[in-house]
């Protein structure tokens, strides 16, 4: 019921070495031309469309943008994996013309993203990582990404679009790109990488920031390394985003490297990056016992019709307060705050049933109830 298996299996795992993620899941040629939204089109095809940005970094260090036809991608993009070449990026947009990467010269996109530098907050981007970031999307309601690249420091999460965003549509798209990093923002997202002309590594080629340790010569390259293969509907995602009770993503500040952030990378509960405002509060059952006490006034009823205190109301009633006796200790023991995800189903289930049976649940009063009980859970949003 309360996830011993997990607890048992997360453990084990403490003890190991971080792992590694594992090496591209796709080419950096599929996943440029998934990313601008041209894969299966020929190269006639996709000269039509516009032009791409590729910033590369020269021996000496400077950089150097050249913009090509879309339908030179493959050509443009194989050289960079063949030659494993080092700190190149690709523009996330289509642009009008060769002759600049400003903003003003994006004519689509279609794609969203985060830009995670989880490492300024001492988060390694392992496996681990990976699978709490889709778990945080599903957690909060949203899609989760179309894929996730390694960036050999930090990671990037890409939404990609079943159509293109216009450049006449882009106020909604950057609302989006607000939301989203907000979502993420006590967690690394670069608040300074939302903009619709950026660029960001080239899967396949190297990171020259990660020194690569003995048995870890891949560690620096640029890799594909979850991928779920599916598109979304711009104005979906748009939707789900919006309803999203989130912090101003440019107001709000990174949280500091401190100890209950690294804590958090083996939390035990599994609440490793659950943002504050869905951590559940276990003070809300504690107040909502406080707020019924109903027990003595059971008992005396049940006196008084010669039970010692003691029948099916009362038994509900008491079950009930041992429950969240019982998930409190366990919250107290892994570091929690509320009812972690895995656990919250059938909490929720049985506090529901003995609440009916102590008579302080009816159906007239179920969605009430559930409720006020809420917001003790991990995944609710705290002004619910």
């Amino acid at each position: 019921m309360f996830e011993d298996d997990l607890l048992l299996e997360q453990d084990q795992r403490a003890s190991l070495a971080i792992p590694m993620l594992p090496g591209s899941l796709i080419g950096g040629v599929d996943e440029a031309a998934r990313t601008l939204g041209v894969e299966g089109l020929s190269a006639a095809q996709r000269a039509t469309r516009g032009f791409m940005a590729l910033l590369t970094t020269l021996p000496d260090g400077r950089k150097q943008q050249k913009s090509y036809h879309i339908g030179q991608l493959d050509e443009v993009i194989a050289a960079v994996e063949k030659t494993r070449a080092v700190d190149t990026y690709l523009g996330n947009a289509i642009f009008a013309s060769a002759r600049s990467r400003r903003a003003a010269n994006v004519r689509s996109l279609q794609v969203a993203w985060v830009d995670l530098d989880c490492y300024k907050l001492g988060l390694s981007p392992t496996p681990e990582l990976v699978e709490r970031l889709v778990d945080r999307a599903r957690f909060a309601g949203i899609p989760e990404p179309t894929h996730i690249i390694g960036s050999g420091r930090g990671l990037y999460l890409k939404w990609l679009l079943d159509a293109p965003v216009a450049d006449s549509d882009l106020h909604p798209w950057r609302l989006l790109q607000k939301g989203l990093n907000a979502l993420f923002l006590d967690v690394g997202s670069d608040l300074a990488a939302i903009d619709q002309a950026r660029v960001l590594r080239v899967v396949g080629s190297l990171n020259s920031k990660v020194n690569a340790d003995v048995g870890r010569d891949d560690a620096a390259r640029v890799g594909v390394v979850w991928d779920s293969g599916r598109r979304h509907r711009f104005a979906d995602l748009c939707l789900v985003v919006s309803q999203l009770d989130l912090p101003d993503a440019l107001q709000a500040k990174p949280v500091a490297r401190t100890d209950r952030v690294l804590h958090q990378v083996k939390d035990a509960a599994g609440r490793l990056i659950l943002p504050p405002h869905l951590q559940g509060d276990l003070r809300q059952l504690a107040q909502y016992g406080d707020s019924r006490r109903p027990s003595l006034e059971l008992e005396a009823r049940a006196r008084a019709q010669g039970k010692n205190g003691l029948s099916a109301v009362t038994l509900g009633w008491h079950r009930f307060l041992d429950l969240r006796d019982l998930v409190t200790m366990r919250a107290e023991a892994t570091g929690g705050g509320g009812v972690p995800e895995g656990a919250r189903d059938l909490t929720m289930l049985y506090m529901v049933n003995f609440l009916a049976q102590a008579r302080m649940v009816r159906a007239s009063t179920l969605f009430q109830e559930v409720a006020e009980l809420l917001p003790a859970f991990d995944g609710v949003s705290s002004g619910v």
